[in-house]
């Protein structure tokens, strides 16, 4: 009498296992990079932000007035320049203009004003934080330059 016997060898479990196990960590290691790129992406719009609002305090400002400063940015919003009396937001009704949660990023608003000519001068804003990639850290940033003409020079 012949007798059947139901089921998977041991082998064909161990394969599947394998196999299941091969495409577990690939899923999770595309998961890992989504989130690293999610998290770059986010504070380069962010640093971006900043900077258009940098440049725009600065074509505020009358032409002889126009000067260099740095800004360390806090967790819980820009802040206030040293010696300014101004703060960051990012429109009329003062909503405060955050960077990021993270402290540890080390966020920097540097605006470096340079005078290439009596007429014009040029405003370079950029932004700089740590981002962590898998564990390790390495110092990013967004920068944008424009000219800003004297008065009695713009047409």
């Amino acid at each position: 009498m012949p007798t059947s016997k139901r089921g998977f060898t041991i082998t064909e479990v161990v394969i599947s296992i394998c196999l299941l196990a091969v495409v577990w960590l690939a899923a999770v290691n595309i998961m890992v990079i989504s989130a690293a790129s999610g998290s770059l992406a986010k504070h380069k719009v962010q640093a971006q932000y900043l900077i258009q609002k940098a440049i725009e305090d600065i074509r505020k400002k009358s032409f002889s007035s126009i000067s260099s400063y740095n800004i360390t940015l806090k967790p819980e919003g820009a802040g206030v320049a040293p010696g300014r009396s101004e703060a960051w937001s990012l429109d009329e009704h003062g909503t405060p203009l955050y960077f990021t949660d993270d402290p540890r990023l080390g966020a920097r608003l540097i605006v470096t004003v340079t005078t290439p000519d009596t007429y014009y001068k040029k405003v370079l804003a950029q932004v700089t934080w740590r981002e962590s990639f898998f564990g390790r850290s390495k110092t990013v940033g967004e920068y944008a330059a424009t000219y800003i003409a004297r008065d009695s020079q713009a047409n």
